[in-house]
């Protein structure tokens, strides 16, 4: 079945795609009925979106849930919990503010090889994005692309549906394996990574829009993301003072590095 009748009504989708200032209201009547590639659009040099997150979980043996005399009540959310993240890139420069269920926020930079932590208490930290760990390290949040719909594959296809705004939107079902048992999934407020045992296989589903290949509502297991769209930047971001001085120095001792590696090879 359908996991979109069964989450939540299409006019909620409606709703939401109609306070969406980004997302095209025109009717699409050209849209074929079966998607062609690209299933799911390249993110422009220059772009903002918004996601928000929701979480209807409601099972009792999972952390933080809620007890047997709560059940039906939606769970309860750690602090550390992400509910929403403001994107923007600028070319080769993103910047994901990620806002949590205490109300603080983190900032992660993507630039060049590396990404870049700046927690709510101002520490920073640096990984390259060729380290394991780094998924984990920045949770929900994408280098490239848009997070959230690894299930639209032609073969996760289920068919186009026409919103009540007259936007057509393709729909997909499959599923979506966690990060492997034992390692970190998600972190804290200061970009700490929580272990958590993990490998299961989740439901997962995505909304695209038919016209612009933009996503619009995805769901991996309990949770929901909901896009939105905002004007696109008009200057290229500039990385902090703080973070551009640790960045130089920890570029300034790899050239060094190089340099003394080049002299003992000759």
């Amino acid at each position: 079945m359908n996991k979109f009748c069964k989450a939540a009504p299409i006019v909620t989708y409606a709703v939401l795609l109609l306070m969406s200032p980004g997302t095209s209201r025109a009717q699409d009547n050209t849209a074929p009925d079966t998607p062609v590639a690209p299933y799911v659009a390249d993110v422009p040099d220059f772009f903002q979106w918004t996601i928000t997150i929701t979480n209807k979980s409601t099972d009792a043996n999972q952390p933080g849930s809620p007890t047997s005399a709560q059940a039906g009540k939606p769970a309860p959310l750690a602090p550390y919990t992400i509910v929403k993240l403001v994107c923007t890139k600028t070319k080769e420069i993103k910047r994901d503010v990620v806002f949590f269920t205490n109300g603080n926020s983190s900032e992660f930079w993507h630039y060049k090889d590396y990404v870049i932590t700046k927690a709510a208490n101002g520490e920073i930290t640096m990984e390259t994005v060729d380290v394991n760990h780094v998924e984990f390290i920045v949770p929900d949040v994408s280098v490239d692309g848009f997070f959230g719909v690894d299930c639209v594959t032609i073969g996760n296809f289920l068919g186009k549906k026409k919103l009540e705004n007259g936007q057509q939107a393709y729909l997909y079902s499959g599923v979506f394996t966690l990060p492997s048992l034992n390692s970190p999934t998600t972190t804290d407020e200061n970009g700490k990574p929580i272990p958590q045992g993990r490998g299961a296989t989740v439901p997962a589903d995505a909304m695209i829009a038919a016209d612009t290949r933009l996503p619009l509502v995805a769901h991996r297991d309990t949770r929901t993301f909901t896009y939105s769209y905002q004007p696109p930047p008009t200057e290229m971001l500039e990385l902090p003072a703080d973070i551009q001085k640790r960045l130089s120095a920890i570029e300034a001792r790899q050239s060094f590095i190089e340099k003394m590696q080049s002299l003992e090879r000759r």
